[in-house]
């Protein structure tokens, strides 16, 4: 049994005439009217009756006609998804990162892009997660690393891992961070991110759980700015423990005691794309990059 020969017998079924099968496949009607008789010996029923009214589907045929039609359709997809396999994702794969690139091991994910797929281009732009996610939903960005709780079900997310976050000061604020209680750390200076940025939500949660009215005396988009601030005991701030771990260790910053926070990191995108060639083929390389 041939592809050709359903072809002709769905036509056939359809338009009711050999003429307008044939011309509807391109073909000849003595070619179309062939691979009908082959059919019919192959599988040793009648499809048609031939009356003067054209061709009337038999019994047997009708309930052949259905599968024919199925098989036909599997048909078309495998020649769809083989076409889709054979072309390389290009273009400009627009990417929103949210931290520092060597967290999120940016570098290596595009080296690993770059052997494979040269013909991505990465748009690369620096946001917060909350302008990230805001981002996607718009269409600005096609993909993003996200810190936090994803709430839209119209993104879908892959965890790569999660981020400790601690309260962190100057030596100034020792004496201070001695105390376990959350109203010590009340009335001090406070450095907010922007409420675009998981940490400002983070800190928003700390204050309902604990029911407190921050010193909020600034807000900073910009994490190198925040921690210049923090650094010079201008203030105290929720911050990433990996920018600051060395500064930890030798004791140039100290970190509160009595909290220790944790935010998920994602790499997200719209559900409806991932499955997108270039979004897959980036999904793929954070994959193998962070052993996932």
């Amino acid at each position: 049994m041939e592809i050709y020969q359903l072809k002709s017998f769905v036509a056939v079924a359809e338009e009711k005439k050999l003429t307008r099968a044939a011309e509807r496949l391109f073909t000849s009607q003595p070619a179309v009217s062939a691979h009908i008789k082959s059919l019919e010996a192959e599988l040793g029923v009648t499809l048609f009756a031939r009356t003067a009214r054209g061709m009337e589907i038999t019994e047997d045929g009708q309930k052949l006609l259905e599968h024919s039609q199925q098989i036909l359709g599997n048909v078309k997809e495998l020649n769809e998804l083989a076409r889709e396999l054979q072309a390389q994702p290009n273009g400009v794969l627009r990417v929103g990162i949210n931290s520092g690139s060597n967290d999120l091991k940016l570098g290596k994910i595009a080296q690993a892009l770059q052997q494979r797929y040269p013909e991505i281009q990465l748009d690369i732009m620096h946001a917060g997660s909350g302008n990230i996610h805001k981002a996607i939903l718009n269409d600005d960005l096609d993909i993003g690393f996200f810190e936090g709780l994803i709430e839209s079900p119209l993104i879908s997310g892959l965890k790569i891992g999660s981020a400790e976050v601690r309260i962190v000061g100057s030596r100034d604020y020792k004496e201070t961070f001695e105390s376990s209680n959350w109203s010590s750390l009340e009335k001090l200076p406070w450095v907010f991110n922007s409420p675009e940025c998981s940490y400002h939500s983070e800190i928003l949660r700390i204050c309902q759980a604990n029911e407190l009215t921050l010193n909020k005396r600034f807000t900073i988009d910009d994490e190198t700015t925040s921690l210049h601030f923090v650094r010079n005991g201008i203030a105290i701030s929720l911050t990433n423990m990996s920018l600051i771990s060395t500064e930890l260790k030798n004791g140039e910053l100290i970190a509160w005691k009595a909290y220790r926070g944790t935010l998920e990191q994602h790499l997200i995108c719209l559900s409806k794309r991932r499955n997108d060639r270039a979004i897959k083929a980036f999904t793929d390389a954070t994959c193998e990059i962070h052993n996932l």
